[in-house]
């Protein structure tokens, strides 16, 4: 059985706790080590292959780490090879300290400009991992001349939910409010209001409404806070925040019939659970993958038009032309894992 450290955003994020669980259920002979602790370990603790650290796991590598020890698992040393696996994990300025050769990049995306010296940095990186599959094609043709350079759908498309289809009721709408989601903070005014104008419209003609917050760390439960302080009747909202539950989260999402998607990965699981998706769009991360997908919905790029009104948003909603056959999509992102399929398995 091979030992393998994963580098992953262990902070009750959604999108990427599922990450993580769909990488160790992919491969149950596997042992995966992963440094999340507190509240963060929620997601992880069912999944028998996840190794994490208990109390005194924590103390023995704060302990070499002031002794400058090495070898310590939960640091990737020791181990059979390191799983990076994230999208926004290439930034101008990310350490890209990937160790633990040899190393498997799962699912990044790049950002459309970097510095000339950040970008050399990173590509001295890449060419010193085993394989990177980026989760989009511009990404990947900034860096196709690498040979160890490849790319496929987003790892989420081939995430099994375990939950039927079905027809649900109202809308659903995920919301950011982390700083640099919008350019800038009158972008996220007009975003706030946008949405809670929405609200107010669906309360008026009695359409269920759920507000969906995907990760706590990074404010979206105060972004939720903050529509509901705007509408007339916030006790008629329902509200579901992720705490580490993925399972309880996905059914509740799965009940609406609508997605309004401004996290990336609610976009991808709207699309996942067969749902109507209207985008809204605020990094090229969306842009990007929506231009694989070949999508030809209704969205608002906010990095285009900095005008929205919730009886818009309503039109989209209305129009039902939000839904993508994902099933080639599925099939394709079984991809971003073919250089470990041929290490591990």
């Amino acid at each position: 059985m091979k030992r393998m450290y994963v580098q992953a955003y262990c902070q009750s994020n959604l999108g990427d706790d599922l990450f993580v669980l769909h990488l160790a259920r992919r491969y149950p002979e596997t042992e995966f080590y992963i440094y999340a602790v507190g509240d963060n370990q929620k997601a992880f603790l069912s999944q028998s292959n996840l190794r994490l650290p208990r109390a005194w796991d924590r103390l023995r590598r704060k302990g070499r780490h002031m002794l400058g020890l090495g070898a310590e698992p939960f640091d990737g040393q020791g181990l059979d090879g390191t799983v990076v696996i994230g999208g926004s994990i290439l930034w101008e300025g990310a350490s890209l300290d990937f160790s633990g050769a040899p190393c498997f990049l799962i699912g990044p995306n790049c950002e459309t400009e970097y510095s000339p010296a950040f970008r050399q940095r990173l590509e001295q990186a890449l060419r010193n991992v085993r394989s990177c599959c980026f989760r989009d094609r511009a990404s990947f043709e900034q860096f196709s001349q690498l040979p160890n350079v490849t790319w496929a759908p987003d790892v989420l498309f081939g995430y099994d939910a375990a939950l039927p289809y079905q027809r649900g009721r109202g809308i659903g709408i995920s919301l950011v409010s982390r700083k640099g989601a919008f350019r800038d903070d009158g972008l996220r005014e007009i975003y706030c209001n946008a949405i809670a104008d929405l609200c107010q419209r669906c309360l008026e003609e009695k359409i269920p409404l759920r507000l969906l917050s995907f990760c706590a760390t990074e404010g979206d439960e105060k972004m939720v806070e903050a529509v509901l302080t705007r509408v007339s009747n916030p006790a008629s909202i329902a509200v579901s925040c992720y705490r580490g539950n993925p399972g309880t989260f996905l059914a509740e999402m799965n009940e609406c019939e609508t997605i309004i998607a401004t996290r990336f990965h609610a976009m991808i699981l709207g699309w996942v659970l067969g749902k109507n998706v209207v985008p809204i769009v605020y990094s090229t991360k969306q842009t990007q993958v929506l231009a694989d997908c070949g999508f030809q919905g209704p969205m608002w790029n906010a990095l285009e038009a900095a005008s929205m009104t919730g009886e818009t948003l309503l039109e989209y909603v209305k129009s039902e032309r939000g839904r993508l056959d994902i099933a080639e999509l599925k099939r394709r992102s079984g991809a971003q894992f073919a250089a470990l399929d041929e290490y591990l398995k």
